[in-house]
């Protein structure tokens, strides 16, 4: 009745001012311990002891209190929390991982996509080595995500299945088979790639490692796109096929015009696959980008030489030395050479 719930709002006001006021938290705890005992139900209650008991380094006591509000609770995400925390309890105080695991798989048969009793789970599966148990449950979580139509989560446990194989049960085969899964579902997913790429590229399959780059490239900017451009054209280059190593490298001057190491790197390229043309076009933007006109000349001559000398074009080779001459006016050298090559053409 009435004078029932008077006095336990007295028990409540005590239980605060021996917690707040007077410091004195055993007496506190006695008091909220009967009004559980007493009512259940007593939201207020249970949660302060939870957190004197924290506080208290009264582990076994939490635990207890836990497993009642465990059995107590009829609402299904509610009781997932308290069994999370009773599970992280057993761990971090009793080391008990074995009941941990035992509760959380509760969590997951009660709520099959609680994404904090996966990653729980999945850590604790990973520390102990539990490799088998760890793919069984991403392998759980997958289809339980397909079947609910997350694609999001389900892609998520599928990459990290993809991880699991690979590193730790270290078979590259179903590595590969569950990050191509992943990109049947979405083409353009940038974990699966990545990781595809590196798998076949430590498996020696340049061929496939190419393909995934290309499409890698292709979800990439900035700095991370200049990066792959490089990484694909070394993939071409053990291939053998230097114009593919070449055309991954203009890419990467799509992004970064001025980029020493790419512009000196496909020059090389241009020259060992006698590439004439683009050698000379590329000289002419060198000559464009440099700093000091005796580096603008000096591409500037190089380029008018390959096209004389490599393509046999003098007047391609005339139109570059007037710039160059334009530069230096004076120099003697610079307007024989261009006399040679008005003759020439």
């Amino acid at each position: 009745g009435a004078g029932g719930d008077e006095v336990r709002e007295l028990c409540h006001r005590a239980a605060r001012i021996a917690r707040g006021e007077l410091g004195r938290r055993d007496d506190a705890i006695a008091i909220y311990d009967q009004l559980f005992e007493d009512e259940p139900h007593d939201k207020v209650a249970s949660a302060a002891l939870r957190e004197l008991y924290g506080e208290a380094a009264r582990h076994e006591n939490l635990g207890r209190l836990l497993e009642r509000l465990v059995d107590l609770c009829d609402m299904a995400a509610e009781r997932s929390a308290l069994r999370i925390e009773l599970a992280r309890l057993n761990v971090d105080q009793f080391q008990a991982v074995d009941t941990a695991v035992e509760l959380l798989k509760t969590v997951l048969e009660d709520e099959p996509g609680n994404g904090d009793a996966v990653v729980m789970l999945s850590e604790l599966f990973e520390k102990a080595q539990r490799d088998e148990e760890l793919a069984e449950l991403l392998s759980g979580q997958i289809e339980g995500a397909r079947q609910r139509g997350d694609t999001q989560a389900e892609l998520r446990f599928q990459v990290r299945l993809g991880e699991i194989y690979d590193t730790r049960l270290h078979d590259r085969t179903k590595a590969i088979e569950t990050y191509q899964a992943v990109l049947d579902r979405d083409a353009s997913h940038r974990g699966a790639l990545e990781a595809l790429a590196r798998l076949y590229q430590a498996g020696g399959d340049q061929a496939e490692a190419a393909k995934v780059l290309e499409r890698l490239v292709g979800v990439s900017e900035g700095d991370e796109a200049l990066r792959l451009c490089g990484t694909l054209a070394d993939v071409h280059e053990a291939l053998g096929d230097k114009t593919a190593a070449a055309a991954a490298l203009e890419r990467g001057l799509g992004i970064d015009k001025a980029h020493t190491e790419v512009r000196a790197r496909l020059l090389g390229l241009y020259e060992s696959s006698e590439a004439w043309e683009k050698l000379a076009d590329h000289l002419l933007t060198d000559a464009e980008l440099a700093s000091s006109v005796d580096d603008q000349v000096a591409n500037l001559r190089r380029a008018a030489d390959t096209h004389a000398k490599r393509r046999n074009d003098w007047g391609q080779a005339a139109a570059v030395l007037e710039r160059a001459s334009t530069l230096r006016p004076d120099d003697r050298e610079l307007l024989l050479l261009l006399c040679d090559a008005y003759s020439a053409s």
